[in-house]
């Protein structure tokens, strides 16, 4: 068998699948550009994971969530569990979820060459989930900002990663204001968009 097969599933794709060397034998160039001739559908195993919208809402959970097990600790002799500790308790399977979708994808797709580059592009622009204001985002990020413009234009990607909230907040950019700058306020009371950055 030739190498070029060999170069092309590992190189190109996650190494050799049950059936993927046997696929790209005939014309290895051709079996990885047909897998990215058109976009990929998201995989079952990530579609089904909340969205950023949903992930948000996690953070108003684990404070009510803090405060009840602060109430507990009071009322109870059980040792003082720290603010680390309920993040790590509530956010974790969060993470675990999101880790394992993204594995168990990664193990069954179809379209590895497609797989590799989304990876490459979500590692480019990354985010860290060691900043505790995004942890729970960084799956939803790769979703929502990376996974649809593996295919497209490079302009579109650049766009969706660098406005999507994981973004932002890992840049600080929610903090790059002026001292003492309030958002305007719209009749409704509401705070009116604003498209440009305070002085």
């Amino acid at each position: 068998m030739s190498l070029r097969p060999v170069i092309a599933v590992n190189r190109f794709g996650l190494g050799a699948a049950p059936g993927e060397l046997a696929a790209a034998s005939g014309d290895p160039r051709g079996w990885i550009a047909q897998q990215i001739a058109r976009p990929a559908p998201l995989a079952p195993e990530l579609a089904r994971l909340p969205g950023s919208g949903e992930r948000l809402q996690e953070y108003p959970r684990w404070i009510q969530n803090l405060r009840g097990a602060r109430s507990e600790m009071q009322d109870s002799a059980q040792p003082a569990r720290t603010i680390e500790g309920t993040f790590r308790q509530h956010m974790g399977p969060i993470m675990m979820e999101e880790v394992g979708a993204r594995l168990a994808s990664g193990a069954a797709t179809e379209t590895p060459f497609h797989e590799r580059l989304a990876l490459f592009w979500a590692n480019h622009f990354t985010v860290s989930a060691e900043k505790a204001l995004i942890f729970a985002l960084v799956g939803s990020y790769e979703r929502e900002a990376i996974r649809p413009h593996v295919t497209g234009r490079f302009a579109d990607m650049l766009l969706a990663a660098s406005s999507h909230p994981a973004m932002l907040i890992y840049l600080d950019n929610h903090l790059s204001v002026r001292k003492g700058w309030q958002p305007r306020r719209a009749a409704s009371g509401a705070a009116a968009p604003s498209r440009r950055r305070p002085a």
